[in-house]
């Protein structure tokens, strides 16, 4: 068992950094109903206990919270693993796929170098659940 992030035991680099060394940005998607990518909410609450994604964010912020680099996660409230992909990839306002998503503005902020240092963990509503948009 690989404990998930820079506290597992693996040859690879704790940080993924860029070629002058600065942490690259880190953005998660997460369902809080998936069974897969284990992250199945207790109650409404996400945390390690329950979520790999939760242990693997908190493994990277402390190197990445207090303005030291650019670490997100969007739990989307009882998404599947198949929900995860259309939640970030879909513009809930228009339901245009990647044009104004939060993947969109993810990359091309951080192609762009604008990300702000900043660390955020938000519990969403999904607009793409099993059926499709807004079911």
């Amino acid at each position: 068992f690989n404990t998930a992030g820079p506290n597992g035991i693996n040859p690879f680099p704790k940080y993924a950094t860029d070629n002058a060394g600065a942490k690259v940005p880190v953005y998660l998607v997460q369902g809080t109903n998936d069974e897969l990518i284990w992250c199945v909410d207790n109650d409404g609450a996400v945390d390690a206990r329950n979520c790999v994604t939760a242990q693997f964010y908190d493994s990277l912020a402390p190197e990445y919270c207090e303005g030291q680099g650019y670490l997100r996660v969007d739990y989307y409230r009882g998404a599947t693993h198949g929900d995860i992909f259309w939640n970030s990839f879909t513009d809930p306002t228009t339901g245009w796929f990647y044009v104004g998503s939060a993947f969109e503005r993810f990359v091309s902020q951080a192609f762009s170098r604008t990300l702000p240092k900043t660390c955020a963990v938000n519990i969403l509503e999904p607009t793409w659940k099993s059926g499709g948009l807004g079911t």
